[in-house]
C-alpha cells in the first residue's frame, strides 16, 4: 500500500507547506508523518510567501463573510510573520 506524504489537490510543490493550516486558502501540505530533518532537505516552507498569498486572495476571494473573517482572523493570529 502507498502511502501519501503530501495532501493537496492540485497543487506543486510551491504551493506545499508544512503547516497545515494553511490549507483553510487551499494550499496542500505535509502529513504529520513527514519529519523535520526531510522537509529541511527539501527547501519546505512552513507557510507561503506575502506574494503567494495575495496571488490567492485577488484569484480566488472569499465565497461569503464567515470564510473571510475565518480567513481574516487567521491572518491576524499568524501576525503578517514571513518566512526566510
Amino acid at each position: 500500500m502507498h502511502e501519501h506524504w503530501i495532501s493537496m489537490t492540485d497543487s506543486t510543490i510551491e504551493k506545499v507547506f508544512s503547516d497545515p493550516n494553511w490549507k483553510v486558502f487551499g494550499f496542500g501540505h505535509l502529513t504529520d508523518q513527514f519529519n523535520k530533518k526531510n522537509i529541511t532537505k527539501l527547501k519546505i516552507r512552513d507557510r507561503p510567501t506575502a506574494e503567494k498569498l495575495f496571488q490567492v486572495l485577488e484569484s480566488t476571494p472569499p465565497k461569503d463573510p464567515e470564510t473571510a473573517e475565518r480567513w481574516f482572523r487567521f491572518l491576524a493570529e499568524k501576525g503578517g510573520k514571513q518566512s526566510p
